[in-house]
């Protein structure tokens, strides 16, 4: 995370430019100052964490892991009411949710 962006450069040049010092404003101020004003240097080190965080890969799930992890979820509960009855039509569908569950967590 490099931080929030924010104008406060501008703001502090804005505040210190000489004209604005010397009370002498006019509504083209900024317009006439605007290269003095905005800089577009960026520290090396604030460059250095951007391509670092680039290369990190990302560690949220995804709405297809959410749905395979609640596959699984669901299979493992399905497969202790299928044994727990006896309920062979629920352990082969609580083996299909786990067995696609975990492939979609693979994924």
């Amino acid at each position: 995370m490099l931080g929030v962006r924010t104008n406060i450069v501008f703001l502090r040049a804005l505040c210190t430019d000489p004209e604005v010092v010397a009370g002498e404003l006019d509504i083209g101020l900024v317009g006439r100052r605007v290269g003095e004003l905005v800089r577009d240097d960026v520290p090396v080190e604030v460059l250095a964490s951007a391509a670092q965080d680039l290369r990190m890969p990302s560690r949220r799930l995804t709405a297809v892991k959410w749905l395979a992890v609640g596959c699984v979820a669901v299979g493992v509960w399905l497969l202790a009411i299928g044994i727990l009855y006896t309920d062979w039509p629920a352990i082969a569908l609580a083996i299909v949710a786990i067995v696609f569950g975990v492939a979609g967590v693979r994924r």
